[in-house]
């Protein structure tokens, strides 16, 4: 899953398939928390190229994702103020921002698996 180039992340997942190992469906369904949304669809295409609908509930969850993600950026200055008065923080570390992302992978998956289901983002 973690492979720049699709054929090879393609033949790896063949190679699983012929394997039939169980551990795979854990590995997958696993993924699908990950922090790296991409991580999360490509684990979907997995998970539904193996077929087990034991993964949809999981994959329900998995609809909508949030993700913490650091923006890069420079030094930063928050000015706040209160009732004990103002304040300042002056600092280094990019900040983070909260994303909820739609999982269009995840979505196919769901649709596959229940051979036609209604699912929305």
């Amino acid at each position: 899953m973690n492979d720049d180039s699709e054929e090879i992340r393609e033949a790896c997942l063949e190679r699983v398939i012929q394997l039939q190992d169980p551990e795979a469906l854990t590995t997958y369904v696993g993924a699908l928390n990950d922090e790296n949304n991409q991580r999360v669809n490509r684990a979907a295409v997995a998970l539904t190229r193996l077929g087990d609908p034991s993964a949809i509930g999981q994959l329900i969850e998995a609809l909508i994702t949030t993700h913490r993600l650091a923006v890069p950026g420079g030094p930063y200055v928050i000015t706040t103020f209160s009732d004990d008065g103002p304040g300042l923080s002056v600092g280094n570390r990019s900040p983070i921002v909260i994303q909820h992302m739609q999982n269009k992978g995840v979505l196919t998956a769901l649709i596959t698996l229940t051979e036609g289901g209604q699912f929305s983002l």
